[in-house]
């Protein structure tokens, strides 16, 4: 069954929301905490929890110019996802 649109926005989300996680992760953005039911990046006495963040902005309650303003202030505007390493994929040979 095909999934609907909402489904595959939600699973973009969730896409996008780990390699947010992996990005922050690789800039060393903040100590990673994770619980049971629990994942975030704790900065000083902020917590940042990507995958709730993400789902502010598919919601529409945080705007295009916020998540701008947020990844700056994380110093990650502009980096590449941490899922891509700047190499082409590897080959697999058929022999």
């Amino acid at each position: 069954m095909p999934l609907t649109p909402k489904q595959r926005t939600e699973r973009a989300g969730r896409l996008l929301a780990s390699a947010l996680a992996l990005t922050l992760l690789e800039k060393k953005v903040g100590q990673l905490e994770t619980q049971p039911g629990q994942f975030y990046f704790h900065r000083g006495n902020e917590k940042i929890n990507v995958f709730a963040l993400m789902d502010e902005l598919i919601a529409g309650k945080l705007s295009g110019d916020a998540w701008v303003w947020r990844c700056n202030e994380l110093g990650i505007n502009g980096a590449p996802p941490a899922l891509y390493n700047g190499s082409r994929p590897p080959t697999v040979s058929s022999n």
